[in-house]
């Protein structure tokens, strides 16, 4: 009896060690594992462990991509009017459509680092194509104004895309607007440093106002220094 007993012992001593090193074997086997899926998901980006209510959300925060740009960048999409740097002057420019009529009013301002008005012009032009191409003429007009008032260094604003991007030759054209483009860029060999920026619409109202003044009038105006009356009503109503 006493030899079964201790043959007893013995084997289930040995089946314990057996299930020991069994269960060791499973336990390297899991950490190892766990270690290849570390890198799939990291749980120290989560601030704290995820309660059964948020499991969800959580796995999401670690695996959701940052934003790759910022969505206000530069001053193209700035909210107001922002004067230029000192002893350099801002143009801008606009363009109002008569498509009954097939004509254009061509506005341009220029002012300066306190942003005083020091010159600004209006023209009535016949339409000639897509409205981008009335756009381009406006900064011709703009570029003419400032030749007028003797500037050198200028910002251009325009809040046609388009005519910034073909100014800056960023995009190419083979339509019609192409040769008014090369014309833009003869006029701005004739200036010692010219930037051309594109602006939002809601920051180019004065330019906006003096083009819809261009409609009603059939000759073109330039007004260099002191700017009548007449015009600066239109300004201070905005």
């Amino acid at each position: 009896m006493q030899n079964f007993e201790k043959k007893s012992f013995y084997f289930v001593e040995s089946v314990a060690k057996a299930d020991l090193m069994d269960a060791f074997k499973k336990l390297k086997k899991f950490g190892q594992s766990f270690c290849r899926e570390e890198t799939i998901y990291d749980a120290s980006k989560v601030e704290s462990p995820p309660c059964s209510c948020c499991k969800g959300s959580a796995f999401q925060r670690v695996r959701k991509k940052k934003p790759s740009h910022i969505a206000h960048p530069r001053g193209e999409k700035q909210q107001k009017w922002f004067p230029p740097p000192e002893n350099i002057f801002k143009i801008n420019v606009d363009v109002a459509i008569n498509t009954k009529n097939q004509i254009a009013g061509v506005g341009a301002v220029i002012r300066d680092s306190n942003g005083k008005i020091i010159a600004a012009g209006i023209n009535q032009i016949h339409l000639k194509g897509p409205v981008s191409l009335a756009e381009a003429e406006t900064v011709q007009w703009g570029l003419q104004l400032a030749k007028e008032a003797d500037l050198t260094s200028l910002i251009i604003k325009s809040d046609c895309l388009e005519v910034v991007q073909l100014v800056n030759n960023t995009k190419g054209s083979k339509t019609e607007i192409f040769w008014t483009i090369l014309e833009i860029r003869n006029q701005l060999k004739g200036f010692q440093k010219v930037i051309v920026h594109h602006i939002l619409r809601q920051c180019n109202a004065y330019a906006n106002s003096l083009a819809k003044l261009a409609l009603g009038r059939n000759s073109s105006s330039m007004w260099l220094g002191t700017i009548p009356a007449k015009i600066q009503v239109v300004f201070e109503v905005l």
